[in-house]
């Protein structure tokens, strides 16, 4: 039985460079994208920001009938402790919201960095284990 040198197409070497640094960089990019918009509608960034000074789980207090100053100012005083209460939680989330995003940002740019410079990395690494062992 013979064997056969096989050599792989320059059409395949070609498409396989094309993709490498053409098209999967494009779809990390869209990848990265939709991390960051998951991590948007995860925290829920815009609806914090739409009610950053509502009462916290609407927990309200009702003025009642009449005016009794004491029980007025009572009553506000607990319905702004809930809102502070609201505010504090709702900035804390969005906080964690942008640390989040801060953190999908630069793990999504050192992946695509080593992406790109993968290739090169590996083709040094080859020469330089080969010097070595010479």
């Amino acid at each position: 039985m013979s064997t056969q040198k096989t050599q792989l197409s320059p059409n395949i070497i070609t498409a396989f460079w094309t993709w490498y640094f053409l098209v999967a960089p494009k779809n990390i990019l869209e990848i990265w994208s939709n991390y960051l918009s998951a991590s948007l509608q995860y925290f829920s960034v815009f609806l914090l920001l739409r009610t950053l000074i509502s009462p916290w789980h609407r927990d309200t207090t009702s003025y009642g009938r009449g005016f009794d100053f004491k029980r007025y100012l009572e009553v506000w005083s607990l319905n702004m402790v809930a809102r502070v209460i609201g505010l504090i939680i709702r900035l804390a989330t969005i906080a964690i919201a942008i640390v989040s995003g801060m953190l999908i940002l630069a793990v999504g740019f050192l992946f695509l960095i080593f992406w790109l410079m993968a290739p090169v990395a590996l083709t040094a690494a080859f020469f330089w284990g080969f010097i070595l062992l010479f």
